[in-house]
């Protein structure tokens, strides 16, 4: 990602030979990462769902949404629009299934919750302390929070 970041500053303010070598790295990093991933899903099934169930391992799955928008930012810049709109709604279709999809197999009772689920208590072993009273008064919070949709399962 931040190769890709990088690559779209410099496509604005540096050398476009470097914006562009930088681009073809970020990429090739987005097909590597994407491939493993895939991989993984093929060959390790039941560590991902229990990484995708593990609230302190979850959030590593949106890297591949964010590794495919900062590679579209650059293609919008330099004026690719359709290459633009088929990465956005890729990460679009990513983002819909981790932020909606992991919460409603994890939701007790679904047919599609794994064996090596947490048995802590909560939802999918979500579960996290409420808020501190710093939290309470509007400070940043952090590490504390549970998504709406996995708070009505406990």
């Amino acid at each position: 990602m931040v190769t890709g970041i990088i690559s779209a500053g410099t496509f604005l303010l540096g050398p476009s030979w470097l914006s562009r070598a930088l681009l073809v790295a970020a990429a090739a990093g987005l097909a590597v990462l994407s491939a493993a991933l895939a991989l993984r899903l093929i060959i390790f099934r039941s560590s991902v769902a229990a990484s995708i169930q593990a609230p302190e391992r979850v959030f590593v799955f949106f890297t591949i949404m964010a590794g495919i928008d900062v590679p579209g930012v650059w293609l919008a810049a330099a004026g690719h629009l359709l290459a633009t709109a088929i990465l956005a709604g890729l990460a679009a279709a990513v983002r819909l299934v981790l932020t909606y999809g992991v919460p409603a197999c994890c939701s007790p009772g679904s047919a599609t919750r794994s064996s090596a689920a947490p048995t802590a208590p909560g939802c999918c072993g979500w579960s996290a302390p409420g808020p501190s009273r710093s939290q309470a008064r509007g400070a940043s919070v952090t590490g504390g929070l549970r998504c709406a949709a996995l708070r009505r399962c406990q």
